[in-house]
């Protein structure tokens, strides 16, 4: 009976801090980001985005991801909006986003 109320009262924590730490940032979401910035334009049609005054290539394909969902499209994106992102250097140019999260305004990178 000891061993099955410490059991308990371990996984009753566990899931206790799952719930804090999913109250910050959705639990689909990866533990760092390659980089974080504000979207400073956005140009979907040239297949250009600008984040944290760096050129990115973009294009309708590229993985979203929003607060509220873990699948979205380029069109949930917004000038001003905080992100996190992961991308790639194929070829020569600007580096290619592969995958993009909207962050809260809250985010401080020095959290993570």
């Amino acid at each position: 009976m000891t061993i099955l109320k410490a059991f308990l009262a371990i996984a009753g924590l566990v899931v206790f801090s799952g719930v804090a730490m999913a109250g910050s940032l959705p639990v689909y979401y990866p533990e760092s980001f390659q980089s974080t910035g504000t979207v400073d334009r956005l140009d979907l049609s040239a297949g250009e985005v600008v984040i944290g005054d760096r050129l990115y290539r973009i294009t309708t394909g590229t993985a979203v991801h929003t607060l509220r969902s873990n699948v979205s499209s380029t069109g949930a994106l917004a000038t001003g909006m905080l992100v996190g992102l992961d991308s790639i250097r194929d070829i020569p140019g600007a580096p290619f986003v592969t995958n993009i999260w909207e962050l809260p305004d809250t985010f401080s990178p020095i959290r993570r």
